[in-house]
């Protein structure tokens, strides 16, 4: 039997939507082809009516959750997309919390990388004793065994601490007739504090609430009765007062506690069931690995590692590290999700700072002058060694010290200050080779010139001047090498003010020196408390002033004006600006070196050739400083002591004099003397026990300290015929 032939397809029917549209058109369909007759269904009538009112139903329903749903998925969409980023952020806001990443402070070291101030990781101990509140007992007990911490009294703050109510500000100001028309007094945990006028009487109340201890009840009333009152919204009151009640006071126990201890502590409070409220932060605490080595010069830094004084304040821009910061996600309990933490900013250690300092030589230097300091009880003593041919300091003692790294040796604040840059003296005799090469540079005079010392007594003006010697006629090199006050004035009055005064202006008198760290590029940083001392301008020079300047008296300065200007003698008549910072390493590894540079030529090489065989003699046999001598090699120098000046006190009927019984000793020098590899100057500041002039307290350390550190840069000695000999004169006991 043949097959019937196969439908052809339907074709579209033409006005017959299509797609999504035909779906909702089938949906329609059921009502749209409604019969018009009554149809029977299991045995129950529908009308038309019926069956066409419950399909409108249906229809309704379903636009309207088609059309809920589309306006739902534009508002989702339209947050999503248009204010996404808000809302973002509002969460990251809840869930993030942020912390400070520290970083390592810089370093300071001496010129060849020893140490002398670092930075040496630590933990810092916080606590919320309110999180242990049952067991603060226990806990002090434990951290105070730990630390060598008295028990009972970090139970007392922790006490304290964990009773501690916390408050929220309502108002500013609330005028008295506000306070009783509101009847505020009765709202549960407010507090009204006066303000008072100049009579003391209230005028109006600031308005605080103390939520904590409060009962749920009193939180309702404060709900209601608040925001009637008070300009703030009820929900946000509500959050501020569930903040406030489970605000913690968190107290800082102890700063710079070692690793191991922290390790220590944590575990036993673990063990004691106790894990919350105790947290540590990392931190960094200063270190002097040398104690007292250097410890005026360096300073010290204050509980937030920010530099106080000394180098640690002068360079405080370039040791101080820069603070990074990270991030990480947590819960509503605050722990940290699985996330990790972010860093946000990449913490940046200090740079390293490298001083001119020699640190063998330092050690020397303080070596020598601790026994100075025990033989002869001075109130201050200071040694100070410079390179004079670039000006870098080598190194630079005084006593007495203080230990950085033992607060307890603090307690007076004189004995932490740089005095060496401060404190200021009448120099005395150490002043007369810097005057007369002033009168050998005018071509005043010469070497060979001669002076009558008038047997030790001369009257000028109506003034005696005195020498502790009765000489008689003088040349310019004697005058030196006996220390011969008449000599000096003599010559310096042939020199004239005028000239005297441009000359020693031109040292660097009555100037701070800079002393600082002088980079290749960008501005130098000094000492901006270094004093400037006092020497007078012209216009107030008296008639005795040109006879008393020249030979240190008169002029109040720093010691370190007086080594810079001597250094014009050890360098051919040119001053190098003093410097204390060699270079400084960065972080990332770039160095900034210093630059030195010459400060100015106040006299001539030929002067100052001619001053150098004057000065050699002072230490040779008929001079006042035999016992700064050094085996083998020629020294230049000279001795000093100056009467100290006592300042006028009114209330105690004490008028500005010179003492007779207190005195600066020094002596001064460099060596060798024809190729000079230091300048040295040490200073005794009224000696109280012993021999009280500078030929007798300062010249034998210097001795010391020259010869060791001659031998320790290894300097070749001089030929043996030019070698001066140790013996000593009777003029070596000069008082000048």
């Amino acid at each position: 039997m043949p097959h019937p032939d196969p439908q052809p397809p339907c074709p579209p029917q033409e006005g017959k939507p299509q797609g999504w549209i035909a779906r909702l058109w089938g949906a329609l369909q059921p009502w749209h082809d409604l019969p018009q007759e009554e149809e029977e269904e299991n045995g129950k009538v529908f009308t038309v009516q019926l069956r066409r009112g419950l399909l409108a139903r249906q229809m309704v329903l379903e636009v309207t959750s088609l059309l809920l749903f589309l306006l739902l998925f534009w508002h989702i969409a339209k947050i999503q997309l248009g204010q996404g980023g808000y809302y973002q952020a509002q969460a990251r806001r809840l869930t993030v919390r942020t912390s400070i990443e520290t970083a390592k402070r810089g370093s300071i070291l001496d010129l060849n990388g020893n140490k002398f101030a670092v930075d040496q990781s630590t933990k810092d101990l916080y606590v919320e004793p309110r999180r242990f509140q049952e067991k603060i007992p226990l806990v002090a007990k434990i951290i105070a065994r730990h630390l060598e911490i008295d028990p009972q009294e970090l139970e007392n703050r922790f006490h304290k601490a964990a009773d501690h109510i916390f408050t929220m500000k309502l108002s500013d100001g609330i005028p008295l007739e506000y306070v009783q028309e509101y009847t505020l007094s009765t709202i549960p945990g407010l507090i009204l504090r006066p303000i008072r006028d100049a009579q003391g009487r209230p005028i109006a109340f600031k308005a605080y609430l103390s939520p904590r201890g409060l009962s749920k009840e009193q939180v309702e009333i404060c709900l209601q009765r608040i925001p009637e009152c008070f300009a703030i919204n009820k929900l946000d009151l509500k959050k501020k007062i569930q903040t406030t009640q489970e605000r913690c006071q968190e107290i800082s126990v102890k700063r710079g506690i070692s690793r191991e201890d922290a390790s220590l502590i944590l575990e036993e409070l673990k063990s004691a069931g106790i894990r919350q409220g105790v947290r540590y932060l990392d931190s960094w605490i200063r270190f002097y690995p040398r104690n007292s080595e250097l410890s005026n010069l360096l300073g010290y830094t204050n509980h937030e590692n920010k530099g106080v004084s000394g180098v640690e304040a002068l360079m405080d821009s370039y040791l101080k590290p820069t603070l990074g910061k990270s991030a990480f996600h947590h819960d509503s309990k605050q722990n940290p999700l699985g996330e990790g933490t972010q860093l946000l900013e990449e913490p940046v250690d200090g740079s390293d700072v490298y001083l001119t300092i020699q640190e063998p030589i330092q050690r020397i230097l303080e070596e020598e002058l601790q026994v100075l300091w025990e033989k002869h009880r001075p109130d201050r003593a200071y040694a100070i060694m410079m390179d004079p041919s670039t000006g870098a300091i080598m190194g630079l003692a005084q006593f007495p010290q203080f230990n950085p790294n033992d607060r307890s040796t603090m307690e007076d604040p004189d004995v932490c200050q740089n005095h060496i840059l401060l404190q200021c003296y009448d120099p005395g005799s150490i002043m007369k080779p810097v005057s007369l090469t002033a009168v050998l540079d005018a071509g005043v005079a010469d070497l060979n010139t001669v002076k009558d010392c008038e047997k030790g007594r001369w009257t000028y003006n109506r003034k005696a001047l005195r020498d502790s010697h009765a000489y008689e006629d003088l040349t310019l090199a004697q005058v030196i090498q006996k220390s011969s006050n008449i000599g000096t004035a003599k010559f310096s009055l042939d020199l004239g003010e005028e000239k005297m005064y441009s000359y020693l202006r031109a040292f660097g008198f009555g100037k701070p020196t800079g002393l600082g760290f002088y980079p290749e590029e960008g501005a130098p940083v000094v000492f901006r408390q270094e004093s400037r001392g006092l020497f007078r301008a012209l216009h107030q020079w008296d008639s005795l002033t040109i006879t008393r300047v020249p030979m240190g008296q008169g002029i109040t300065v720093p010691l370190l004006q007086v080594l810079q200007a001597w250094s014009a003698l050890a360098n051919h008549g040119e001053i190098m600006q003093p410097y204390l910072v060699d270079r400084v390493q960065h972080a990332d590894g770039t160095i900034e070196y210093c630059r030195p540079h010459p400060k100015g030529e106040p006299v001539s090489a030929h002067a100052v050739e001619k001053m150098t065989q004057a000065l050699t003699m002072v230490t040779q046999q008929g001079g006042t400083g035999t016992r700064a001598a050094v085996k083998h090699f020629q020294v230049a120098g000279k001795t000093g002591t100056g009467q100290m000046w006592i300042q006028p006190n009114v209330a105690k009927g004490i008028r500005g004099h010179y003492a007779e019984n207190q005195f600066l000793a020094s002596f001064i020098g460099f060596a060798p003397a024809s190729r000079p590899r230091f300048l040295l100057l040490v200073s005794a500041e009224n000696p109280t026990v012993g021999a009280h002039t500078g030929a007798g307290v300062a010249a034998p350390v210097f001795q010391r300290i020259a010869s060791r550190t001659l031998e320790y840069l290894q300097v070749a000695p001089d030929e043996e015929d030019k070698a001066p000999s140790p013996k000593h004169s009777p003029a070596a006991t000069a008082k000048r």
